[in-house]
């Protein structure tokens, strides 16, 4: 019982702590009494909005609690690597997915990997983060691309295949890159246009 939230996410994620501490301090939820279930949202057909699994998402107590004192109370033997799915069908009528977007329309659960989120136009690359994106776009009613994509309050990172993404990720979510590199000169025009 000494926890507020529960997050779960795998072992290519990027988590800014102090983001989703902050985030969530903002979230009114009703003194821990209502359910949450936080994350980049993801479209699974038939009626079904998740929170997509590749960034990771949030639970609250009360939700967590509801899941191990229901639908988890029996065991399960379904193995697969879609938990994402399966939690989003079970949570499904008991709480939906928490929009995270920012006042800009930008992500905070970022489940692409950092050069797609970067550099997209929202026309070429990958069909599958296109489609993500696309329903991003109709969810919070405008287009947004490249870096007004990520919130530069960012929770969470997917797809970050090696220790050298980690590292760059960081540098640039904490403006660490070393001074006059390309990235370091990059980062002061956006901070500075």
């Amino acid at each position: 019982d000494q926890y507020d939230y529960f997050h779960v996410s795998g072992d290519d994620v990027l988590m800014i702590v102090e983001n989703l501490r902050n985030y969530l301090w903002s979230i009114d939820d009703e003194n821990g009494t209502k359910p949450l279930y936080i994350g980049g949202r993801a479209d699974l057909g038939r009626n079904t909005v998740t929170c997509g699994g590749g960034a990771g998402y949030t639970m609250n107590k009360v939700t967590l609690e509801w899941l191990v004192k229901g639908p988890f109370s029996k065991p399960d033997n379904r193995k697969a690597s879609s938990e994402d799915r399966f939690m989003g069908q079970i949570l499904n009528g008991f709480v939906d997915c928490y929009d995270t977007w920012d006042a800009n329309g930008a992500k905070r659960y970022i489940g692409f990997d950092a050069k797609f989120a970067a550099t997209s136009d929202g026309i070429h690359g990958n069909k599958f983060m296109l489609g993500q994106m696309k329903m991003w776009w109709k969810w919070v009613g405008k287009n947004v691309t490249k870096a007004d994509y990520v919130s530069s309050q960012a929770v969470s990172w997917h797809w970050l295949r090696s220790s050298e993404m980690f590292k760059r990720v960081h540098a640039i979510m904490y403006r660490t890159c070393p001074k006059g590199t390309v990235l370091a000169n990059a980062l002061e025009k956006i901070d500075n246009p």
